[in-house]
C-alpha cells in the first residue's frame, strides 16, 4: 500500500530512469511529425495524441486548459499496475505540456464489445473489477482532490474564478458536494447536496471509464491439449470460448481522490439504456444509484437543460 506521502506532484521536467525506456525518448521533431494520430475531441492546434515508433504515446497541448499534469501524476502513483501506461517523461516546451507514455497493445473495447458473447463480456467485466479493486485500495490522502491533492480535475469543479471553495481540494465531503452548487450559483443545490449525497470513503478514481478508454487483446487460441496452437495443428484448435485480456486503461486526465460513488456515478449520469455497458457497470464497481441519479440533476445544471 502506498502511504499518503507518495502522492506529491513531481517537479518538472520529469524523466524516468533511462533503463526503463523501451528506446530513446522521441524528439520534438518526431512528435510533431508523427503520422499515427489517436482520436481526440479537440483540434490539433490545442491538443494532439500521437504514437511514435509504436513504443510511445505522446499527449501534448496547451497547458493547463487542454493538457495538465494530473494524468502524468496518476500514472506515477499507479506505476505498479500492469494495465496502466508507464510515464516516461513529462515536460513543458513553448507553452505546451508533453506527456510521453508507454504504448500499450490492444484494441479499444468500444470497437469489439458488440461482437463479444455474454461469457466473454462477463470475463472482461471480472478482470476490470479486479483492476479497479487494486486501484481503489490505495491508501488515500486526507483530502478530496486531484491525484497530487490539488484542485479536482473534473469539469463540475472547474471555473475561471480562483475560488478554492469551488475547485478544491476539500478537507471534507460536505464542502466537496457544496462546491458543485456554488459553481452553478444555485443556492438550493449548495444547501442540499451535502446532506443528500451523504458520506463516503475517499478512493482513487479514474473518472471516465468509457469503453473507449479500455484496451483489450484477444488471447491466442488453445489446442485441444491446452497448449498454444501453432502452424500445422489448425485442426486441433479449440477456439470456443474466445478470451479477451484487458491490456490497458488509458486517459487518466480526470483521475483523483473522489468519494467512493464517483466511478459508478460518472457513467450512470450519462446512462445510455440501449447499451448493456450501463447495465453491467455495477459489476465493475459497486452501484450507487441514488448518488448517480442526483448527479444527473447536477449535470443538467452544468449542461443547461
Amino acid at each position: 500500500m502506498a502511504s499518503t506521502f507518495d502522492y506529491p506532484a513531481p517537479p518538472l521536467p520529469y524523466y524516468c530512469d533511462p533503463q526503463d525506456l523501451p528506446g530513446p525518448l522521441p524528439t520534438l521533431e518526431e512528435i510533431h511529425g508523427a503520422e499515427k494520430v489517436l482520436p481526440c475531441m479537440w483540434s490539433p492546434e490545442v491538443k494532439r495524441i500521437v504514437v511514435v515508433r509504436d513504443l510511445f504515446v505522446v499527449k501534448y497541448g496547451a497547458t493547463p486548459l487542454y493538457v495538465d499534469g494530473n494524468e502524468g501524476q496518476a500514472l506515477l502513483v499507479l506505476r505498479g499496475v500492469p494495465t496502466v501506461p508507464k510515464l516516461y517523461a513529462m515536460y513543458h516546451q513553448h507553452g505546451k505540456l508533453y506527456l510521453v507514455m508507454q504504448h500499450l497493445p490492444g484494441t479499444s473495447l468500444d470497437g469489439i464489445w458488440g461482437g463479444m458473447s455474454e461469457g466473454e463480456k462477463t470475463d472482461v467485466i471480472r478482470q476490470l473489477r479486479d483492476i479497479l479493486t487494486t486501484v481503489r485500495s490505495l491508501s488515500p490522502p486526507p483530502v478530496f482532490g486531484s491525484v497530487a491533492c490539488g484542485p479536482v480535475a473534473q469539469r463540475f469543479f472547474k471555473t475561471p474564478r480562483k475560488d478554492s471553495a469551488i475547485t478544491g481540494p476539500f478537507a471534507d465531503e460536505a464542502a466537496f458536494h457544496a462546491a458543485m452548487g456554488l459553481n452553478v450559483e444555485d443556492e438550493f443545490l449548495t444547501r442540499h447536496l451535502p446532506l443528500a449525497m451523504g458520506r463516503h470513503k475517499r478512493v482513487l478514481t479514474h473518472g471516465d471509464l468509457q469503453r473507449k478508454n479500455i484496451l483489450a487483446v484477444e488471447a491466442p487460441p488453445l489446442s485441444i491439449h491446452g497448449q498454444l496452437g501453432g502452424c500445422g495443428d489448425n485442426n486441433s484448435y479449440n477456439t470456443e470460448p474466445r478470451r479477451f485480456i484487458i491490456s490497458g486503461i488509458v486517459d487518466w486526465e480526470e483521475a483523483g481522490w473522489m468519494p467512493s460513488y464517483w466511478e459508478f456515478a460518472s457513467i450512470f449520469m450519462y446512462a445510455n439504456w440501449s447499451d448493456d455497458w450501463t447495465y453491467r457497470f455495477d459489476q465493475i464497481v459497486d452501484a450507487y444509484v441514488a448518488e448517480g441519479s442526483i448527479l444527473m440533476v447536477v449535470r443538467r445544471h452544468f449542461d443547461g437543460f
